[in-house]
């Protein structure tokens, strides 16, 4: 059963846009590191060392300035996705439970506790639980930072055509970001394409990740 922060379920309308594939992984934010002169992630990433793997012990901050210089590099648009966005390219049309469909999650599909691995894998190693677009590793791996504010109560509010989020949050302990699709160490039912988790935005984990949008 969804949680209250997943509920109403509702219908949203999205303007197009792209979604990576992958989430972003330590080769590319190597790039970005060596380009702008910024620190690395605490241990246990190993940037150089493991170039497939997600970054993780990212901040919300970290993430959104990943995907504004990798804009400014390339003269494309990307951004961090919204919430409403990564959902659409994680569950498609159908309102599945997860990318792949609605059976239950099992190892071959995704990295998440059940599976024992206890860490982090080298993006695209389910290739049967992709979503509805392929996208990969939309649940389980790691948890992926969206674009918005976080605010438990802010579907019974969203408008229909491209929401962005709440102005503001609505967490009672301060300012916090949505981060979904749960992680290497997420149960069950933090791997469905409706979880929310959410931290504060300066907040970092070994299981923190992110993945870019792009406007057309």
């Amino acid at each position: 059963e969804a949680g209250r922060a997943e509920q109403p379920a509702h219908t949203v309308q999205l303007s197009e846009y792209y979604l990576g594939k992958y989430p972003v992984t330590n080769a590319q934010y190597l790039t970005f590191l060596r380009a702008t002169g910024r620190v690395i992630p605490p241990p246990p990433t190993a940037l150089s060392a493991h170039p497939l793997l997600p970054v993780v012990n990212v901040t919300w901050d970290d993430a959104a300035d990943f995907c504004r210089w990798l804009s400014a590099a390339t003269s494309r648009a990307f951004r961090l996705p919204t919430e409403a966005e990564w959902e659409k390219a994680a569950r498609g049309t159908d309102a599945r439970l997860y990318p792949w469909g609605n059976e239950p999650p099992d190892p071959s599909r995704l990295n998440f506790q059940a599976s024992g691995v206890g860490d982090t894998v080298a993006v695209g190693q389910y290739p049967t639980g992709a979503s509805p677009y392929g996208a990969l590793d939309m649940a389980g791996n790691v948890s992926e930072w969206v674009a918005d504010w976080y605010d438990a109560a802010y579907y019974a509010v969203s408008p229909l055509l491209n929401p962005l989020g709440p102005d503001h949050t609505g967490c009672p302990e301060g300012d916090c970001r949505p981060l979904r699709g749960g992680n290497w160490n997420g149960r069950v039912e933090e791997t469905t394409t409706s979880v929310r988790l959410f931290y504060g935005p300066n907040e970092s984990r070994d299981a923190f990740g992110m993945r870019c949008a792009q406007t057309p």
